[in-house]
């Protein structure tokens, strides 16, 4: 059903595009003349190659999207709840911190700036979920996949910053600085919301240097796992099964960056979330 991320215009679609392949693969092509004026949806099963809805189907399953939307709000989240409480009463989590500290700082509202936890978007299931009751703020996009995001998230606790670098940028910077400000904890997927893959976004740089708040990496393995098919890898641990959330130390930034410096500071931040998702991979199968 995820055909129906396209809008009825196919406005923003590139030509020979494929959208997201599993169940359906979508294919959307146009004869261009100074810009996109007629488009023909294809929609081919991933093994057969076989062409098995065309254009004229596309409204109707829009339509149908459109009515199961509030249902599939509700749906979805909870099953999404329902299978992580499962899965950490049958599983082996730990939480690791390096360094000194033992467990995840809360707000430090008049005690100097906030903290960023940095995670890849590929472990965002269970990072999230080890903040769980803390009062974090979580990033999350504007788009419809956030609103489900936020649905699960509520109920662990957290409080949202709506936007992205595509959509609301400015906005999410400018309440980001404000929180970080106040001495709030944010947690962010510097790839997110829709890559590429672990390649760190400006603007995490950006809002650690502007307000002096530490970047704090975390990493996530697991001794069992389904990797799906997407862009960001996505890992979802498997019941009966180890998982590690290893914590930074963290480090702060100087003020003031050049461009040149924060893309420095981007490519330095990589390899950090790199190598914690590593090690605590490493931890996971040796205890596993």
């Amino acid at each position: 059903m995820l055909i129906l991320l396209l809008n009825e215009t196919g406005a923003g679609i590139k030509t020979g595009e494929f959208l997201f392949g599993r169940d359906v693969l979508i294919c959307a092509s146009a004869q261009e003349n100074g810009g996109y004026e007629r488009y023909e949806y294809r929609f081919k099963h991933p093994h057969k190659g076989k062409i098995i809805y065309k254009a004229s189907v596309c409204n109707m399953y829009i339509l149908c999207f459109n009515m199961l939307r509030p249902l599939l709000l509700i749906l979805i989240p909870t099953i999404l709840r329902v299978y992580v409480f499962l899965l950490i009463k049958t599983s082996r989590l730990s939480v690791v911190f390096e360094g000194p500290s033992s467990s995840f700082p809360t707000d430090r509202e008049g005690y100097g700036p906030g903290r960023i936890y940095a995670f890849w978007h590929t472990h965002l299931l269970m990072a999230s979920r080890s903040f769980m009751g803390k009062g974090a703020y979580g990033v999350i996009s504007r788009s419809r996949d956030g609103e489900y995001l936020v649905r699960l998230l509520s109920a662990w606790g957290y409080r949202f910053i709506r936007g992205s670098s595509s959509r609301g940028w400015m906005a999410l910077y400018r309440d980001s600085i404000a929180l970080l400000n106040q001495g709030k904890v944010i947690g962010i997927t510097p790839d997110g919301p829709r890559g590429p893959f672990q390649k760190v976004q400006p603007g995490v740089i950006a809002m650690a240097a502007q307000t002096g708040a530490d970047i704090v990496t975390v990493g996530v393995g697991y001794s069992s796992r389904k990797r799906l098919n997407s862009w960001d890898r996505f890992n979802i641990p498997l019941p009966f099964s180890r998982i590690v959330v290893l914590v930074g130390e963290g480090y702060t930034l100087l003020k003031g960056l050049n461009e040149q410096a924060v893309k420095e500071e981007a490519i330095r931040l990589e390899k950090a979330l790199t190598l914690q998702a590593e090690k605590a991979q490493a931890m996971a199968d040796l205890r596993g």
